[in-house]
């Protein structure tokens, strides 16, 4: 969770939103999070967490690549999902607007 950052404003003028998925919940590894029933949308700059009292996002620059998971039919509690495996990032990339949640 160390790389979601706390987003208040619009979008850039040249992001482009490629898709939504409404009903979402937060991991943060195989540990759930309390950032649950939100939206994520995934654009061209970053994906961003809409919840009900907080919006976050990770820029794209931090992921190293994602993938979608199928739910299962046959597993009641098991959705889909979609995964990101994100890189280290130094401190000093941080500004003081975006700093991410500790």
């Amino acid at each position: 969770m160390n790389r979601w950052c706390y987003f208040e404003g619009a979008l850039d003028p040249a992001e482009k939103i490629h898709g939504q998925c409404t009903g979402c919940r937060l991991y943060d590894g195989d540990v759930k999070t309390n950032y649950k029933d939100g939206t994520i949308s995934i654009s061209s700059h970053k994906i961003t967490f809409h919840g009900e009292k907080v919006t976050l996002f990770i820029p794209m620059r931090l992921i190293i690549s994602a993938n979608c998971v199928a739910g299962s039919w046959n597993h009641f509690s098991k959705s889909g999902a979609l995964r990101a495996t994100m890189g280290a990032v130094p401190e000093a990339t941080w500004t003081a607007i975006n700093k991410p949640l500790e």
